[in-house]
């Protein structure tokens, strides 16, 4: 990779994180964020494929969809991955994506690589292995396991970015990448859902709010509502509202 795109991948990202109030020592719930401060929606959905997500641009409407059928920690990069698409690649309306894997357009190396400094920025994971080690020592399994759970990255995600940053050597790389990372994670005490599917099915979006505006002020037909809601996989909203139980305190 060109030492002018690993600057322009890191630029983009601090400058992301400084645009959203975020410093580099705190990790970022990526979906929260988008959704809140950029008002991007999401489409989760299980996919048999091996995908890992795409983009979307629908007119004004910002969309990312994530494979729920990949684990938790690769849905949060992939997530940070499409984002850089919808910043940066003005002139695409999609894109399918195999995060994480052997890229070989120079774009999409480009977004993992944004995508590893937006949710594992260097000053972040120095200050987190400086605190567990206090300088003495190299790294172990167990700081691998703190950081991922820490920055919320799948191993697979956080081995590449210490090899990236120099922390691990390709002997120490390759070692590190065998071990099971469920079985590390349950041994030292935390949770296992960063490692696992989570084969979600939902769309997470002010979209419907922005529609049903549009429509109680008559600037679309009823046609046009229904047709947008289905394009948005929202059309259960068309057929009544779900009944919930009554809860009681």
């Amino acid at each position: 990779m060109k030492l002018d795109q690993l600057n322009v991948a890191r630029f983009r990202a601090n400058k992301v994180r400084n645009d959203l109030g975020l410093s580099a020592y705190e990790p970022i719930d990526i979906i929260k964020v988008l959704r809140e401060n950029e008002d991007v929606s999401f489409i989760l959905k299980p996919f048999e494929s091996e995908i890992s997500g795409m983009f979307l641009r629908l007119g004004e409407i910002s969309v990312i969809v994530l494979n729920t059928a990949r684990s938790l920690g690769h849905q949060r990069f992939t997530a940070a991955h499409e984002y850089y698409h919808l910043c940066f690649d003005k002139g695409m309306t999609g894109r399918i994506c195999f995060v994480g894997s052997e890229q070989t357009s120079e774009r999409e190396k480009e977004a993992d690589l944004f995508a590893a400094n937006l949710l594992m920025p260097a000053e972040g994971i120095a200050n987190s292995i400086f605190r567990r080690t206090q300088g003495m020592r190299g790294i172990a399994i167990d700081d691998v396991v703190s950081l991922e759970q820490k920055f919320g990255v799948s191993r697979a995600a956080m081995l590449i970015r210490l090899k990236q940053l120099g922390y691990l050597t390709d002997t120490q790389y390759n070692d590190m990448k065998d071990w099971p990372a469920r079985h590390t994670a349950r041994i030292l005490g935390y949770s296992t859902d960063l490692y696992n599917p989570t084969n979600e099915d939902a769309v997470l979006s002010s979209y419907a709010e922005k529609v049903k505006i549009a429509y109680d002020a008559g600037y679309i037909s009823v046609g046009r509502y229904r047709q947008l809601l289905r394009e948005a996989g929202l059309v259960d909203l068309l057929y009544g509202e779900e009944v919930e139980p009554t809860e009681t305190v």
